[in-house]
């Protein structure tokens, strides 16, 4: 008997013992997936069963990620968050029928969550919203068995009214959902409809019917948005706020941005190579506060008439600080048909390369096309120094077309601008003096073989360096019958040399570099071609060159300025100045960092000085470059951004158009914060590493959470927390970062890092296991006293 009650004491020691060796988490949990307060749920479809029967706002924790069949479904008036402790992730395995389902006046936050499905997710209830926090939302329709007819194909879908769909800090794709599917489609019949891509959010949609269709209020904020590679539309008939963001619709089989009110601030909006309008704007448009639009390779569609296109009777305007840029597209460049535009003194506005291939607008108006022929009276204000030139139309006004209109439309612009010149077929090489008449039947000619055959008539009514014209007028920047080669002036070309190979480099207007690194610029000019009528020759000189003796009597002064931004820093003692392939000696030319006028720097160089010492021959004469290539480091503190660098030559009394390259650099900005509370957490350390393993920057974030690391190139790097907040568990897993040229606004890259707190008790299953051991073990003492007492009889 005593053997018996020893064997039985030592099993329940033994159980005791594993027992306690247990890890808490496997055993408060099980293979329980949620829990709702201290109740356990084997699936999240019994936890959201019980919270569509509360009558009170419910958290759903996510305890291991999982699968559901069928749908997630939150019934009328619920409020129900799913969250996780970690990340985990929710999978819709039945692509055949809706992923998320909402009633009326329900609200369902996913948070902390990668959510995927290849279903759709479809808000039918009025007044409801869905929420999407830090969490990653993948939907991929490439299986997806949709309706016959077709109507319930897009991915996120939403009919009734008074409906919102956020997407805060997240990671969203929406992908390959076929027949007439939109990657976002609300009812077309209401436009009460609401969704918010904020807080760092990186947005992408591809390859489904279009990307946003319906009547919608759209607020992009400081975040990313990438739609392309639709079959059909980008966007189509929403109100877009765009503020603090990137925003590109690019390559997309019909419209790529196509909206009623468009609202642009502080962000870079790109609409390039969709094959109808790039941007179509039905409602009002502003652009504000340092925003730069860029529209390019579109309209080489069927319907592409246009780059952009101003449809209504509105009021358009693109602010002083602001740029946009309408360039190489394959019809009109900006057609303003109703409304008023406004582009504001200080703006850049460049209208260049587009052709007109089609007779959408009846060929008329390559660069600029106001009114509709005779129907409409709009008004366009453009700043001087608007640059429109070398556009091409089949019938009249390459570069500008003002139709009859009504009453007449109205244009007001400026005089041709420096350095402008013609870029060859069907036209010449020759630099622009002028707007001259373009009309259909009496185009702009001044190469014809017999000269009564040409047609230049020179429009000359400018005050003040601006005319307005009313009604029918075409125009187009050229020259007039003293034409000059625009190599018979001193141009300007501004580089970046970028290495290539070894010792290759190549000509780039932009590039990444870090904090540190050195970039080399380029300057180049060329010789011109009169400077021969700057040549004193001596008078001793017993036989002079076969050209006319110089009649002027100074010297060809050619000045290269140069305006660096105040990150960019200069090596004085780089310069290399080069007549073609031949070194200057310093001698030849003089440099001043400090000269009187907005520039960083001169180099100034006397071309008739160098041609009389032979330095520059009568063959070098309108075909040989002159280069200055210098250096510049980026600044150790530099921040995230894009730093200009701005040159022109001057000569005689003229000078030429200017010339940018950009340099730019990213930054990462970290928030790391409690994956329970969202709240953001101080003390966290971080090494962040490149590709090659070599440690770049240790950081520690802040009392908010946030730790920003500036002054980095394009490239694949790694974070890795050394040491987490005091109660939290470090992360062993490095987030790998990629930077990209799409990189969000002000070329920051955001990110989110989560920590969760260290494992502690609780919970009913956590109890359950609890009590039990506590019977185990106080068992255990009971038979070991009985023992001993019996031990003592």
């Amino acid at each position: 008997m005593k053997l018996i009650r020893s064997r039985v004491l030592s099993w329940i020691l033994t159980i005791v013992m594993v027992y306690s060796m247990l890890p808490m988490t496997v055993l408060a949990a099980g293979n329980d997936v949620a829990r709702i307060g201290d109740v356990t749920y084997a699936t999240l479809d019994d936890a959201v069963t019980a919270a569509n029967a509360s009558k009170e706002a419910v958290i759903i924790e996510l305890l291991q990620s999982c699968s559901v069949g069928n749908r997630i479904s939150i019934s009328a008036g619920k409020n129900i968050t799913i969250t996780a402790m970690q990340n985990s992730g929710i999978t819709i395995t039945d692509n055949t029928r809706k992923g998320i389902t909402l009633s009326n006046g329900s609200t369902l936050t996913i948070e902390n969550i990668a959510f995927n499905t290849n279903g759709q997710i479809y808000l039918n209830g009025s007044n409801g919203s869905l929420t999407f926090r830090n969490a990653e939302l993948s939907m991929d329709g490439e299986m997806y068995q949709f309706n016959r007819d077709g109507y319930y194909c897009s991915a996120i879908a939403i009919e009734q009214p008074e409906n919102a769909l956020t997407f805060d800090g997240c990671e969203v794709s929406i992908k390959n959902y076929p027949s007439i599917g939109s990657a976002v489609r609300w009812n077309p019949n209401s436009n009460s409809y609401f969704v918010e891509i904020i807080n760092g959010t990186r947005f992408e949609s591809s390859n489904c019917y279009a990307g946003f269709t319906g009547t919608l209020n759209v607020k992009i904020q400081d975040s990313t948005v990438n739609v392309h590679d639709h079959r059909g539309n980008g966007a189509n008939g929403a109100h877009y706020d765009i503020d603090g963001s990137v925003v590109n619709f690019y390559d997309n089989g019909s419209h790529g941005l196509s909206t009623t009110n468009l609202s642009i601030t502080d962000s870079k909006v790109i609409a390039s190579g969709n094959s109808y309008i790039g941007i179509a704007v039905a409602g009002s448009l502003t652009i504000e506060q340092d925003s730069v639009v860029t529209v390019t390779g579109n309209a080489y569609g069927s319907l592409g008439y246009a780059a952009m296109r101003l449809y209504y009777d509105y009021n358009y305007n693109v602010d002083s600080t602001s740029k946009l840029y309408i360039k190489d597209n394959y019809n009109t460049g900006l057609y303003i048909r109703q409304g008023n535009l406004t582009v504001e003194d200080g703006a850049i506005l460049e209208i260049t390369g587009n052709k007109v291939t089609n007779s959408h607008l009846d060929g008329y108006g390559g660069g600029l096309y106001v009114g509709y022929g005779n129907n409409y009276d709009p008004t366009v204000i453009l700043p001087s120094d608007a640059v429109i030139y070398n556009n091409h139309s089949t019938k009249g006004g390459d570069d500008i077309y003002v139709s009859e209109g009504v009453n007449g439309p109205s244009l007001t612009f400026g005089t041709v601008g420096k350095g402008w010149a013609l870029d060859g077929d069907p036209d010449c090489e020759d630099i622009i003096d002028g707007w001259y008449d373009d009309s259909e039947g009496s185009r702009w000619e001044a190469h014809a073989e017999n000269e009564e055959d040409n047609h230049i008539v020179e429009f000359t009514d400018f005050t003040d360096g601006l005319a307005t014209v009313t009604g029918l007028t075409q125009l187009k920047a050229a020259h007039g019958a003293d034409a000059q080669s625009k190599t018979s002036l001193p141009g300007l070309e501004k580089w970046i040399l970028q290495e290539n190979g070894e010792d290759d480099e190549i000509e780039v207007a932009s590039d990444s570099v870090a904090a540190k690194e050195t970039i080399t610029f380029e300057l180049k000019s060329n010789v011109p071609e009169n400077l021969l009528d700057y040549i004193n020759y001596p008078v001793d000189e017993p036989e002079v060159s076969t050209f006319a003796l110089g009649d002027v009597e100074e010297d060809y002064i050619l000045t290269f300025h140069d305006e660096m931004d105040e990150a960019l820093v200069l090596d004085e003692d780089s310069f290399t100045v080069k007549i073609g392939d031949s070194v200057l000696a310093n001698s030849y030319y003089s440099i001043e960092n400090d000269p009187s006028d907005t520039c960083t720097f001169e180099v100034v160089l006397n071309l008739s000085e160098l041609y009389n010492d032979d330095l520059i021959k009568e063959s070098d004469l309108g075909t040989t470059a002159i280069t200055v290539t210098y250096e510049a480091a980026l600044a150790e503190d530099v921040e995230a951004g894009s730093y200009q660098n701005t040159a022109w030559v001057s000569y005689l009394e003229d000078k030429s158009a200017p010339r940018v390259v950009v340099v730019r650099t990213y930054g990462i900005n970290i928030f790391k914060f409690d994956s329970v509370t969202n709240r953001g957490l101080a003390g966290a350390e971080f090494v962040l590493t490149d590709a090659d393993g070599t440690e770049l920057q240790q950081v520690v974030s802040g009392n908010d959470g946030y730790v920003r690391i500036d002054g980095l190139d394009e490239g694949v790097y790694k974070l890795t927390e050394t040491k987490a907040p005091d109660g939290y568990v470090k992360s062993d897993v490095p987030l790998e970062i990629e930077i990209t040229v799409d990189a969000d606004r002000d070329n920051v890259i955001d990110v989110r890092f989560a920590n969760t707190p260290v494992p502690h008790t609780g919970g009913t299953g956590t109890r359950m296991y609890t009590i039990a051991g506590a019977v185990i073990v106080i068992g255990a003492g009971a038979l070991l006293v009985v023992s001993r007492r019996k031990k003592e009889d």
